[in-house]
């Protein structure tokens, strides 16, 4: 858990990548040495461990069938259309009522 807490800290930018740095008082606060790096910390596989870690996780994935692909694809056409449809309509509406208001017309 002190591993995965001091990554996310780092992620956050609360721990310097530098080991001179002077923020050593967020350190202090969660229980690390002045000096202490935070990448020494994790643990990281060589790169064909990672390729082979890679492979098994994404083995794991269930993809989605051609089926349920058709399905999403064209849901995804038909609410674009109606998303365009709708702002083309309110910017003819606010264009209107913007013509009236400055009597452009």
């Amino acid at each position: 858990m002190r591993i995965v807490g001091a990554g996310l800290l780092q992620l956050l930018g609360v721990f310097s990548r530098y080991p001179h740095s002077s923020r050593a008082g967020p350190r202090a606060a969660f229980g690390f040495a002045p000096n202490t790096r935070v990448d020494s910390l994790m643990a990281r596989p060589n790169p064909i461990q990672f390729l082979q870690q890679v492979r098994q996780e994404t083995a794991k994935v269930t993809w989605p069938g051609r089926n349920e692909v058709l399905i999403s694809t064209v849901m995804v056409i038909i609410l674009v259309i109606l998303a365009g449809l709708f702002f083309l309509l309110a910017d003819q509406l606010i264009s209107w009522v913007v013509g009236l208001l400055l009597s452009i017309r």
